[in-house]
């Protein structure tokens, strides 16, 4: 195990971070139901234009735009090129065959709206169009959750080197996101809430792993800890999720090279040393 070292962030928490890893910190609030409500606006636009082959292109750049950092745009797509792997398998399925059991889940939620999007998009229906349609029927939902949320004021970001940003080989890391909500939300609430935000297609199809783990310095004196999975069996991401009265703290860790396993011991030790130093 790395060694490690406390810090305190600007964002009013405490945590051990391993030697030689970077951070960065952002205080800035944003009003995400309402960056939410210019972003369904733009793709009204968008989706009046004729239907060229930008379009769909214009549209995903869109959903890209409300995520909350650079960590998460670069997890959203990896997420899409699996599911254009995932609607290839679709395709090129013999007449009655079956998938292989870590792909059955996933490509049922995909083709649940099938029909719907074919007819969106004319027949002429790609992995990406199929995920522009999903986010469209989630529309609502979504702003409501992100109602919910209220604003960000902020997130948090270590990783093992590199601009932890914007590489485009990220290493493994840990995002901080820390939210002022408009009510007391508990922290297996705030996991729901937060799931509705999101894209729908980072809903993999394969049910969370959720469980509760003591925390004494947030409320009910619990944190939710959620294993996300793509395969069966195989967590390819670790999120966490607490409350302090009125704000929200959502905590994800993950690896984009896929070796995940090889840091999740690691991403624990530090989320039991997360603390609220204030609210």
């Amino acid at each position: 195990m790395a060694k490690m070292y406390p810090y305190i962030s600007k964002l009013g928490f405490s945590i051990l971070i391993p030697n030689g890893w970077d951070y960065i910190e952002n205080v800035d609030k944003i009003d995400i139901a309402e960056k939410e409500r210019e972003s369904q606006k733009k793709w009204l636009l968008i989706k009046n234009e004729s239907d060229s082959p930008e379009k769909a292109a214009k549209m995903f750049i869109e959903m890209m735009r409300v995520m909350s950092t650079g960590m998460q745009v670069m997890d959203a797509f990896g997420r899409k090129a699996y599911y254009d792997k995932l609607l290839m398998l679709c395709w090129e399925r013999p007449k009655g065959g079956i998938f292989d059991k870590s792909a059955a889940k996933q490509i049922e939620f995909l083709l649940s709206h099938h029909e719907i999007a074919l007819k969106e998009w004319n027949g002429k229906l790609t992995a990406t169009r199929l995920l522009i349609t999903l986010q469209q029927l989630t529309e609502e939902a979504r702003l409501q959750a992100k109602e919910s949320l209220g604003y960000q004021v902020g997130y948090f970001i270590v990783g093992s080197g590199g601009d932890i940003e914007k590489n485009p080989a990220p290493p493994p890391a840990m995002t901080i996101i820390k939210f002022s909500m408009r009510g007391n939300e508990t922290s297996s609430q705030l996991y729901s809430l937060y799931q509705q935000s999101l894209p729908v297609w980072f809903w993999s199809g394969i049910s969370d792993k959720v469980k509760t783990v003591n925390n004494l310095t947030v409320d009910n004196g619990e944190m939710t800890v959620v294993e996300n999975y793509l395969e069966f069996n195989k967590p390819e991401s670790l999120s966490v999720y607490a409350t302090k009265d009125t704000t929200g703290w959502v905590i994800s860790c993950n690896d984009l090279n896929f070796n995940f396993h090889h840091y999740k011991g690691l991403f624990e030790k530090m989320i039991e040393s997360f603390r609220v130093e204030q609210n």
